[in-house]
């Protein structure tokens, strides 16, 4: 237990604290939106540092647009909004760094049974060598009953 008590701010407590400048609601506002935020950021990134990076601009861009936020819509809604376009921003900007192969003269005609010759056991341990946030997603998939996944764990339980 904190022998300083937090403050528990509301909303409108929130923007007009980080619209003064006060650190202390900054806080607040990047602690109470800081997980949502950040799972939002790792669902289209590939590791954990650009998540970070991404999110980091994100509030530096609320906290610079917040004295604009009207209460029209929900503060997480709007947050969001801002985290996605820095999200944007950070994959227009190193779009440079993206490399294309274009395999168009190998590329051929696929059977519509072609995925009948799969077994369920090497589907699963191809699956298994994936990294545990990819692998999670493929396995949320099978539970939905997209896929017939056999024996595959389900993350719901973990």
């Amino acid at each position: 237990m904190s022998i300083f008590k937090h403050k528990i701010y509301t909303e409108e407590d929130l923007v007009a604290g980080c619209a003064a400048n006060d650190r202390r609601a900054q806080e607040a506002l990047y602690r109470r939106f800081f997980p949502e935020m950040l799972r939002m950021c790792r669902r289209y990134t590939r590791d954990e540092d650009t998540a970070l990076e991404i999110l980091n601009n994100g509030f530096l861009r609320v906290f610079k647009k917040i004295h604009t936020f009207s209460f029209k819509g929900s503060l997480e809604g709007w947050i969001r909004r801002l985290v996605y376009h820095s999200m944007a921003d950070y994959y227009r900007d190193n779009a440079r760094y993206l490399h294309f192969l274009v395999l168009e003269d190998h590329d051929r005609p696929v059977q519509e049974n072609s995925h009948e010759g799969f077994y369920e056991e090497d589907i699963l341990r191809a699956v298994r060598t994936l990294p545990s946030r990819f692998s999670g997603g493929f396995q949320v998939v099978c539970h939905r009953g997209i896929f017939s996944c056999g024996n595959s764990r389900n993350p719901a339980n973990e």
